[in-house]
């Protein structure tokens, strides 16, 4: 991360500082489907990286979250319900990944290495609250979404799950 000084006031061990993510409004959570709760994957989560594709709806926008041996473990997609201008500050801090159009056969490739096969959605809003030792820590809580909102989340979800399917054959 270099220029702005305070893009590096929003990260904390290589991922976005709790602040900068409350202040993206609803977003679409991915979590594994065998956590326990939608922000286990915030805790085992060490660094971050934007991704930016374009779909045939348009651009699809997310953040996914690493654990230290590189799986994907967390991921916030931007909604129409999102923040644009808060959006835009915290994927211009992070390293970027061009992920390439969902039908790219590397692009399915990489996820079916990388991301875990199963993933559930919920749409939150996120917040943050005092932590151990004067730190801060994040919340959630989960946000009714408008229909547009509500219809995009759902094809997130559907078009990553379409994505992992083993090939037929």
């Amino acid at each position: 991360m270099t220029g702005n000084p305070e893009t590096h006031r929003l990260f904390t061990q290589g991922r976005p500082h709790p602040r900068s993510l409350c202040a993206l409004g609803p977003v679409l959570c991915l979590h594994a489907a065998s956590d326990p709760h939608p922000l286990a994957g915030w805790s085992k989560a060490h660094w971050a990286a934007g991704c930016v594709r374009l779909e045939a709806d348009g651009p699809r926008e997310s953040v996914c979250f690493y654990t230290t041996g590189g799986e994907t473990c967390w991921q916030l997609h931007v909604l129409p319900d999102s923040d644009f201008l808060a959006w835009a500050r915290l994927l211009e801090g992070l390293p970027s990944f061009d992920g390439g159009s969902v039908a790219s056969k590397h692009w399915i490739e990489r996820c079916r290495r990388v991301v875990r096969p199963a993933w559930r959605a919920c749409a939150l809003r996120l917040h943050a609250v005092p932590g151990r030792a004067g730190q801060v820590a994040l919340a959630a809580a989960e946000v009714r979404l408008s229909p547009l909102g509500a219809d995009r989340a759902r094809r997130i979800h559907q078009d990553l799950h379409s994505a992992l399917a083993p090939a037929a054959g």
